[in-house]
């Protein structure tokens, strides 16, 4: 489980949240949580989809940052055509910026579950040449 520091809500005393994310029956989630010891305000929250910024970051600080890596260009038109159609999956591809060597292509960089999240949608719809490398 990673951390940063947030204000509380209640008093706005520096406290030391929690956050993490997951994959749990197909739907990619994470969670923030935090007790302040000055004012005994405790937070939960948990929510699916896209990670704020600041939890992503302390995540990967704290995990590493993921890719999901193309690994047969001739599924690059099925992925292309998915990336547009599902707006689930267009969210997660901002760009897919392609090597010229084509060996190898890295079309999405996050946390390691927002990267198998997005390979088992993918898988799903016939990409199976999707491999996860840990980038740092």
């Amino acid at each position: 489980m990673a951390n940063f520091d947030v204000f509380c809500f209640e008093c706005k005393n520096i406290v030391t949240a929690n956050v993490s994310d997951t994959i749990h029956n197909n739907l990619y989630r994470w969670h923030l949580s935090y007790k302040c010891k000055i004012c005994d305000n405790a937070i939960e929250f948990d929510d699916i989809g896209e990670l704020p910024d600041e939890i992503k970051r302390a995540i990967i600080e704290q995990e590493g940052l993921w890719g999901a890596i193309l690994s047969n260009r001739k599924e690059l038109k099925k992925l292309s055509f998915y990336s547009r159609k599902d707006s689930q999956i267009m969210s997660e591809i901002a760009d897919l910026e392609l090597t010229e060597a084509g060996v190898t292509d890295m079309f999405f960089k996050g946390t390691k579950n927002e990267v198998m999240w997005l390979i088992s949608k993918l898988s799903k719809k016939g990409i199976e040449s999707i491999k996860i490398k840990m980038l740092t």
